[in-house]
Protein backbone atom coordinates (compact mmCIF):
# COMPACT_ATOMS: atom_id res chain seq x y z
CA UNK A 1 0.00 0.00 0.00
CA UNK A 2 1.34 3.15 -0.34
CA UNK A 3 -0.70 5.51 1.90
CA UNK A 4 1.73 4.80 4.90
CA UNK A 5 -0.28 1.97 7.58
CA UNK A 6 -3.45 2.62 6.43
CA UNK A 7 -5.50 -0.71 6.22
CA UNK A 8 -7.02 -1.64 3.18
CA UNK A 9 -10.97 -1.29 4.01
CA UNK A 10 -13.44 -2.86 1.23
CA UNK A 11 -16.95 -3.16 1.50
CA UNK A 12 -16.77 -6.58 -0.59
CA UNK A 13 -19.32 -7.76 1.11
CA UNK A 14 -21.72 -5.69 -0.83
CA UNK A 15 -23.01 -6.63 -3.61
CA UNK A 16 -21.92 -4.85 -6.76
CA UNK A 17 -23.94 -5.16 -9.85
CA UNK A 18 -22.07 -4.34 -13.52
CA UNK A 19 -18.86 -3.46 -13.55
CA UNK A 20 -16.75 -1.79 -11.08
CA UNK A 21 -13.44 -0.34 -10.16
CA UNK A 22 -11.64 -1.20 -6.75
CA UNK A 23 -9.02 0.75 -6.00
CA UNK A 24 -7.52 1.36 -2.61
CA UNK A 25 -10.06 4.16 -1.92
CA UNK A 26 -13.33 3.45 -3.48
CA UNK A 27 -15.19 1.29 -5.05
CA UNK A 28 -17.08 3.05 -8.38
CA UNK A 29 -19.82 1.80 -10.93
CA UNK A 30 -17.39 1.35 -14.21
CA UNK A 31 -19.79 1.60 -17.36
CA UNK A 32 -18.41 -1.40 -19.24
CA UNK A 33 -20.74 -3.80 -20.23
CA UNK A 34 -18.55 -6.87 -21.04
CA UNK A 35 -15.15 -6.88 -22.96
CA UNK A 36 -16.29 -6.81 -26.56
CA UNK A 37 -18.15 -3.60 -25.84
CA UNK A 38 -14.45 -1.77 -24.48
CA UNK A 39 -13.22 1.18 -26.33
CA UNK A 40 -9.46 2.55 -25.17
CA UNK A 41 -11.09 5.54 -23.69
CA UNK A 42 -12.42 2.95 -20.76
CA UNK A 43 -9.57 2.94 -19.49
CA UNK A 44 -9.10 6.81 -18.81
CA UNK A 45 -10.62 6.51 -15.85
CA UNK A 46 -8.23 3.52 -14.63
CA UNK A 47 -5.31 5.68 -15.72
CA UNK A 48 -6.73 8.55 -13.36
CA UNK A 49 -6.20 6.28 -10.44
CA UNK A 50 -2.61 5.76 -11.52
CA UNK A 51 -1.90 2.24 -10.52
CA UNK A 52 0.91 0.03 -10.79
CA UNK A 53 -1.17 -3.20 -11.96
CA UNK A 54 -4.86 -3.67 -13.38
CA UNK A 55 -6.77 -6.89 -12.49
CA UNK A 56 -9.17 -6.83 -15.30
CA UNK A 57 -12.00 -9.47 -14.28
CA UNK A 58 -13.93 -10.75 -17.36
CA UNK A 59 -16.51 -12.93 -15.85
CA UNK A 60 -16.66 -16.57 -15.72
CA UNK A 61 -15.25 -17.02 -19.06
CA UNK A 62 -11.70 -15.88 -19.74
CA UNK A 63 -11.56 -12.95 -22.41
CA UNK A 64 -8.84 -10.97 -23.74
CA UNK A 65 -9.35 -7.58 -24.58
CA UNK A 66 -7.16 -5.97 -27.94
CA UNK A 67 -3.67 -5.00 -26.39
CA UNK A 68 -4.68 -1.88 -28.47
CA UNK A 69 -7.25 -1.34 -25.87
CA UNK A 70 -5.04 -0.67 -22.78
CA UNK A 71 -2.43 0.42 -24.48
CA UNK A 72 -2.12 3.67 -22.80
CA UNK A 73 -1.71 1.55 -19.16
CA UNK A 74 1.24 -0.41 -20.97
CA UNK A 75 3.16 2.17 -22.23
CA UNK A 76 2.85 4.25 -18.81
CA UNK A 77 4.53 0.68 -17.40
CA UNK A 78 1.20 -0.35 -15.39
CA UNK A 79 0.77 -4.32 -15.69
CA UNK A 80 -2.44 -5.29 -17.06
CA UNK A 81 -3.51 -9.13 -15.84
CA UNK A 82 -6.75 -10.29 -16.85
CA UNK A 83 -8.34 -13.01 -14.65
CA UNK A 84 -11.51 -14.99 -14.54
CA UNK A 85 -13.89 -14.31 -11.93
CA UNK A 86 -16.42 -16.42 -10.60
CA UNK A 87 -20.22 -15.25 -10.62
Amino acid sequence: MQKGEESLKLELARRHDGSVLVTIDSITAWPVENVDALADTDFDQILAANPEVVLLGTGPTLQFPHPRLYKALTARQIGVEVVRLAT
